[in-house]
């Protein structure tokens, strides 16, 4: 098997573009399932709510009932070089911007930034360790089953976290925690139906954070179906041209339709993608 610095490289030449994948989606192999540590907090199971971000796909499949809320990230420890990452791209509403920076301004809207040096950096409160931006964003992606249980988004307002049950003291909580609030989606809808209205001005300070909150979840969702949403390979011949995801490049290759990509190049894009993911998925930082 490659190491993940040798398919990163690899993947820079195919594409120039990202090096992701969606669990499962491109792999020819399944991912090996990590111990992770349970949160001992006794977690209330509540009717659930409706999704912000109509939560569909494999990362739900589970009943949520017969799983904890939220658990540790998982081992971190081996450290992985990235740095490579800085030559690729992505398309982000029509603009062209680096992998990098995407990823900074994604996790930071998700997890928070450190004061003055702008980096997000998680100090996961179960399995205590602190995790880079970098590695949340790819764990999200290639790891979402496990990932929608690390507690990562950041629930700052206490009144907030006081309306909705949560404990004071913390600040970050799993996407299953807080899908399973039908607090936080009532809330929402109340702000949702005034700004329909044009009743801006009208917004509570509890509506205006839950929104805030429901954002997070939104963007968090919008990494873990990456596949489908983030626009990571180029036009085949236009510069200025609109990139597409690599659920609408495979989509592309369909019956009867005439692709403007090389099927060629795109298996081989397709057969990085799957060495990456599994090299990220053992990290191995060879």
């Amino acid at each position: 098997m490659k190491s993940l610095g040798a398919v990163l490289f690899a993947l820079a030449l195919v594409t120039g573009a990202g090096v992701l994948a969606e669990e499962g989606k491109y792999s020819s192999q399944p991912s090996q399932p990590q111990q992770q540590p349970i949160d001992p907090r006794p977690v209330k199971q509540t009717e659930k709510g409706v999704d912000p971000s109509a939560v569909t796909g494999d990362a739900a499949d589970k009943d949520e009932s017969t799983e904890p809320a939220e658990v540790g990230a998982g081992d971190f420890s081996a450290v992985l070089d990235f740095s490579i990452l800085d030559t690729l791209a992505i398309q982000d509403n029509g603009r062209n911007k680096p992998l990098q920076t995407f990823i900074t301004e994604k996790m930071e809207l998700i997890v928070g930034r450190k004061l003055f040096k702008g980096v997000p950096v998680l100090a996961e409160k179960i399995s205590k360790q602190n995790i880079s931006g970098t590695d949340l964003f790819l764990s999200l992606w290639l790891k979402p089953k496990s990932m929608i249980r690390v507690p990562l988004i950041l629930v700052s307002y206490g009144p907030l976290k006081e309306e909705l049950g949560l404990n004071k003291a913390e600040k970050h909580f799993s996407f299953e925690r807080l899908r399973n609030l039908p607090k936080l989606q009532e809330i929402g809808n109340g702000a949702h139906k005034k700004r329909l209205v044009k009743q801006d001005k009208d917004l509570t300070s509890l509506e205006k954070e839950a929104e805030i909150v429901l954002k997070r979840m939104t963007v968090a969702w919008s990494i873990i179906n990456g596949a489908e949403n983030l626009k990571i390979v180029p036009h085949p011949n236009q510069q200025s041209g609109d990139w597409v995801s690599l659920s609408e490049l495979q989509e592309s290759f369909g019956d009867l339709k005439q692709s403007a990509y090389n099927e060629t190049k795109a298996n081989a894009l397709y057969a990085k993608f799957n060495a990456f993911a599994i090299a990220y998925r053992e990290r191995d930082p060879s």
